[in-house]
């Protein structure tokens, strides 16, 4: 009876040890796992479903755009100000702003295409300064080789036009000349004689045609020097870049 009372408590002594060694790890286990539960339930989402205010950008006034002195435009560019010509035509010339009458714009035409250059009234690119030439002198003598090329070509064609009608008139007479020459035995010869003068007149016409087209050549090659000038004086300012 007594070796069972032992064992019994040597039974019970046994459950107590266990129990102190297994519930405090239950129980850590339980703690522990508690802050990870709760976390996990704190990445829940319950944002409202409300618009954003201002979700869409306000629009904002374009800038207009400010000329100045020293900027160049393109003839294609839509910012290039409109300009009030006072002399020139679309491949070169100068004129006022129409806006801003105290600046000027002057353009030049080559290989890449027509430019705009904003100057101030008064700028050496236009009025010259000392022996340098400005755009001012250079399309008066423009305008006046245009003049003379327009001229000499208007009298090369009426030279031209007039040789033709003699050269038909001559050959007219001729023709006649000779046939009445052949019937009649001599009493015909003024046609001839009006024939040889046409032929004289109209080789005088020609002659002068060719000195009109010779004297278009030589203006031409002056206008294509003069205009080489003005672009060089052009690009000489351009490189100075816009007046602060």
């Amino acid at each position: 009876m007594a070796d069972k009372r032992r064992r019994i408590q040597a039974g019970l002594a046994a459950l107590v040890a266990f129990s102190l060694v297994v519930c405090p790890l239950g129980w850590a286990g339980a703690i522990a796992g508690y802050p990870a539960s709760a976390a996990g339930q704190a990445q829940i989402d319950f944002t409202p479903d409300v618009p954003t205010a201002f979700a869409s950008p306000i629009p904002m006034p374009t800038p207009i755009p400010t000329v100045g002195p020293g900027q160049i435009y393109e003839r294609d560019d839509p910012l290039r100000p409109a300009v009030t010509v006072i002399a020139g035509d679309s491949r070169f010339g100068y004129g006022y702003l129409s806006n801003q009458p105290e600046l000027l714009v002057v353009w030049i035409t080559n290989e890449s295409g027509t430019w705009y250059q904003v100057v101030e009234e008064g700028s050496p690119l236009v009025a010259g300064e000392g022996d340098l030439q400005g755009f001012t002198w250079y399309m008066t003598e423009r305008d006046r080789i245009l003049r003379d090329i327009a001229t000499a070509y208007r009298d090369m064609t009426t030279y031209n036009d007039t040789a033709d009608d003699f050269f038909l008139g001559a050959m007219a007479l001729g023709v006649g000349g000779a046939v009445c020459l052949a019937f009649t035995v001599g009493l015909c010869g003024f046609l001839l004689g009006g024939a040889i003068a046409g032929g004289w007149l109209m080789e005088t016409n020609q002659s002068n045609a060719e000195l009109e087209q010779n004297q278009i050549e030589g203006l031409r090659g002056n206008l294509y020097d003069l205009e080489a000038e003005m672009e060089a004086l052009f690009e000489r300012y351009a490189a100075m870049g816009p007046t602060p």
